[in-house]
């Protein structure tokens, strides 16, 4: 019986034809030669399977898998039920990969031996076929100073340094079987929950600072682009990991923090970049009104989320965008004027506590009550009303911030008035 080969690549298929030639090619070629390619044809409608079984005659290396469409995690699952590498990568069949790829994830791995490698990537723009740099790939002004390193060394941002993608990191397979880690069958934003799990169980990761792989974006086919149809999987995902993480209290109590903060980004990155405006829209109501109760916004104080000081400035563009109809600048400050504006005090509590993160309470006390002096804005016994009402409907924390507004404002009315 011959050796099991060093590597083994799991690439699930569907409807690749246009690029799946380029992708492979590039692994074809590659520096390092000891290892297999597992396809998984997922029922595609198109030449892909032809493509593949090509691939596979002309190639040993190469073995295809022809299923009904199942989906891109039960695919990657059966890619890892049947593989017998020392080392695994699950790859998308749409991106290109440098040559000197696997040979230099894997250096990295012996010389480590580390149970994750990750390296870099760039874009490439599948309309025009430019490429541009991700410098949010790896972040790596969060990384340790120490390599190889574990979430021990960065608690804080184990969930941030990284993008919740497999096809960038390189999977010792005994890691991956000692946790059981497989994908949640999803219908999108899988990736999540195996990749920040797989991050927190490894004993030891390792990182290449070097751009291997030209990551395909805007293909109107790509699973990324088909969230409106299952708008909150990502939702879900992240309640999976979350219930994962607190089967290990002491773990959790580790990561918790960086968890919960990264989860409320998230959470906000998904509504913003929908573009359906009904199903934003439905997705932010049930933010608002509190479904999304795992992400724990309305049951912490404002300040506990500050690994991203602008969450809550990016919370309320998206209430005034969506349930107000008003347009915002995501980089300006809220407008002055009064004209636009539905609701002119909703503003405050959140200039208040981004200036409370960022200089202090004095500073924000005294930023809001010179705007208040500058604007000249007068608060009546009906529109103090209309906040107890918006009070109730809006949840996270635009409430807590907003909670002890009427007594604040008058507070600040009467320091105006005494100035």
């Amino acid at each position: 019986m011959s050796e099991p080969p060093k590597v083994s690549i799991v690439l699930p298929v569907y409807n690749m034809e246009k690029c799946l030639r380029q992708t492979i090619d590039s692994l074809l070629n590659q520096s390092f030669r000891d290892y297999e390619m597992v396809c998984i044809n997922d029922g595609s409608t198109d030449s892909s399977l032809r493509i593949l079984r090509e691939v596979e005659k002309n190639d040993d290396r190469v073995t295809v898998y022809d299923q009904l469409n199942k989906g891109q995690a039960f695919s990657r699952n059966f890619g890892l039920d049947i593989v017998s590498g020392e080392y695994v990568l699950l790859l998308d069949a749409d991106d290109v990969y440098d040559v000197l790829f696997i040979e230099k994830m894997i250096n990295r791995a012996k010389e480590t031996d580390a149970d994750i490698v990750v390296c870099k990537s760039v874009e490439l723009d599948d309309l025009t076929g430019n490429i541009d740099g991700v410098p949010y790939s790896v972040k790596t002004e969060q990384l340790p100073s120490c390599d190889p390193f574990s979430v021990d060394d960065m608690r804080d941002c184990i969930f941030t340094a990284f993008v919740g993608w497999p096809w960038d990191k390189l999977y010792k397979r005994s890691f991956i079987d000692t946790h059981s880690l497989r994908f949640p069958i999803l219908h999108n934003s899988e990736d999540l929950y195996f990749v920040f799990l797989s991050l927190v169980k490894a004993d030891s990761i390792s990182f290449v600072n070097e751009e291997l792989i030209l990551h395909r974006v805007g293909r109107k086919e790509s699973v990324s682009n088909s969230r409106k149809n299952a708008p909150l999987a990502f939702y879900e995902s992240i309640c999976l990991l979350k219930k994962e993480l607190k089967k290990d209290p002491s773990l959790y109590e580790k990561v918790s923090w960086g968890l919960l903060n990264w989860a409320f980004d998230y959470t906000l990155w998904n509504i913003e970049t929908m573009d359906d405006e009904k199903i934003k829209k439905s997705m932010l109501k049930e933010l608002l009104d509190g479904k999304m109760n795992e992400l724990e916004i309305y049951l912490r104080a404002t300040p506990f989320f500050s690994l991203e000081p602008m969450v809550f400035n990016r919370l309320l563009n998206l209430y005034q965008e969506c349930i107000l109809d008003i347009h915002v600048d995501p980089d300006e400050e809220p407008e002055e004027s009064e004209e636009d504006i539905k609701h002119p005090w909703l503003k405050y509590p959140i200039i208040f506590m981004n200036e409370c993160r960022l200089r202090g309470l004095f500073s924000a006390v005294n930023k809001i009550v010179k705007r208040i002096s500058k604007s000249n804005d007068v608060i009546d016994e009906e529109e103090v009303e209309e906040m107890k009402i918006e009070k109730k409907a809006i949840r996270g924390s635009i409430y807590f911030a907003s909670r002890d507004l009427e007594a604040f404002v008058n507070q600040s009315q009467k320091e105006v008035s005494q100035a």
